[in-house]
């Protein structure tokens, strides 16, 4: 029994079996949970995904042992074709984990809500994950994208920029409201829309950047996940609950000089673009990053005006 592919009540009828869930793992095993802001968090759960977590490997099967006396209570059963686990850190110890006496497959990453974490690696694993699902993509590879102008028929390289945008683009910025503020997070995105630029406009490889993108009135990837960032952060700064998990992590962000998170690099950039606004401030965010546009176009006519006069030995700076 059950319900077809992509029905919309299979969200519905997984949220009444689980209901109740949290609140058995926070009265068996809880303390071994990650917290923010003093909230214990045993597990996430998202239309028919679960995921729970644990600061240890005894903790972790622990919680699988609840979730197996939960379940076995409840009559539902658990797809371990499907079920993997993930130990994040270099120094994790190799542990085996059992659920209902069958063990748990080992993965070193695992894609969560269509973004791949890594044990060990940053989160331009994720991203390159992503470049490389967008590079399968018709809009950017140009025999499926010629056949396609070739129909309609599309020669215009401004028109293939914005079929670019439409069906490339979101992939490439897909959850880069949280990793858009690592600078270097991103690179392989930009590397990938500057090679597609370059494709169209039919130059070399060693063009420079500033130039390819000046020719065609683009400008960085960055620019549009910053664009993200900030509507991010309004949302974030403006919700009225502060049990909200996303809030929790903001509040506690805040609060911890000792680490650089989100919110200070959000804050820093804020800073280095003489935005002169405050982290806690609700940002206007179309006139930020047009005020951040206008100053990059002119860095990048002095810096193309110099490339024509051969005077500019690192052109390639500006991606």
């Amino acid at each position: 029994m059950g319900v077809k592919q992509g029905c919309p009540l299979s969200a519905t009828l997984f949220g009444l079996f689980v209901d109740g869930l949290e609140q058995h793992l926070m009265d068996t095993v809880g303390h071994d949970a990650p917290s923010l802001s003093g909230v214990l968090i045993p597990l996430l759960l998202y239309a028919d995904d679960l995921i729970i977590m644990s600061m240890t490997a005894a903790g972790l099967q622990r919680q699988l042992d609840a979730l197996q006396q939960f379940c076995h209570q409840r009559q539902l059963s658990v797809n371990l074709a499907k079920t993997k686990g993930v130990t994040f850190g270099s120094k994790a110890a190799c542990r085996a984990f059992v659920f209902n006496n069958n063990g748990v497959e080992r993965v070193k990453s695992y894609k969560y809500l269509g973004f791949e974490f890594h044990a060990t690696k940053n989160l331009a694993h994720g991203v390159s994950q992503l470049v490389s699902a967008a590079k399968k993509n018709d809009a950017f590879h140009e025999p499926q994208m010629a056949s396609h102008c070739a129909l309609l028929p599309i020669s215009d390289p401004e028109l293939r920029c914005k079929l670019f945008d439409s069906l490339v683009l979101p992939i490439l910025s897909y959850a880069s409201e949280v990793w858009g503020v690592d600078e270097k997070i991103g690179d392989a995105a930009e590397l990938l829309h500057r090679q597609f630029l370059k494709h169209i406009l039919g130059v070399r490889g060693s063009t420079a950047n500033v130039i390819v993108l000046a020719e065609l009135g683009r400008f960085p990837l960055c620019f549009h996940w910053w664009q993200q960032i900030l509507r991010y952060h309004n949302r974030i700064n403006n919700l009225s609950d502060d049990e909200r998990l996303i809030k929790c992590a903001f509040v506690e962000s805040m609060h911890d000089p000792a680490h650089l998170f989100w919110s200070h690099k959000v804050h820093n950039w804020l800073q280095g673009q003489s935005v002169g606004l405050s982290i806690e401030d609700d940002l206007d965010v179309s006139t930020v990053i047009g005020n951040v546009k206008n100053h990059y176009a002119r860095h990048g006519i002095r810096v193309v005006s110099a490339v024509l006069l051969g005077t500019s030995p690192c052109s390639q700076n500006m991606s």
